[in-house]
């Protein structure tokens, strides 16, 4: 059982991706077993669970650049990690709220770390992640 705490943020972060207009983006994108907890609001009477085992909240591929674009144009990642307006990366976006101030420790289950972990991993093996150093 989560929390309605969650519950509203997942959802907050569905309808802020869904205002931004991305081109494909719909209810098949949130992928959280959670999404089903919102069939209470009248905009999402129809949502069905996600089937299968969860895997990330929120998943976008992003083949018109435009959450890229957005991204860059509000400073959230700079262009210095190597052209992202030519590439089209695939979004996973996780939602972890909480209601503890910016001084509390992040906590994420071991699940959900090797979950990022293994994605990571294979997203740099294949050549479609790269890290650098901050200059």
């Amino acid at each position: 059982m989560h929390s309605h705490y969650t519950e509203q943020q997942e959802l907050s972060v569905f309808e802020l991706l869904e205002d931004i207009d991305l081109p494909g983006f719909n209810q098949s994108n949130w992928r959280s077993t959670i999404r089903s907890e919102v069939c209470v609001h009248p905009k999402y009477t129809d949502m069905q669970p996600q089937p299968g085992r969860e895997t990330v909240d929120n998943f976008y591929e992003n083949t018109e650049n435009v959450l890229t674009n957005v991204l860059l144009d509000g400073r959230y990642f700079s262009n210095a990690i190597g052209t992202p307006r030519q590439r089209q990366p695939t979004y996973s976006v996780e939602v972890r709220p909480t209601t503890a101030g910016c001084e509390e420790a992040f906590y994420m289950s071991r699940m959900r770390y090797e979950l990022v972990y293994v994605d990571l991993k294979v997203q740099r093996l294949q050549g479609r992640l790269g890290f650098s150093a901050e200059k």
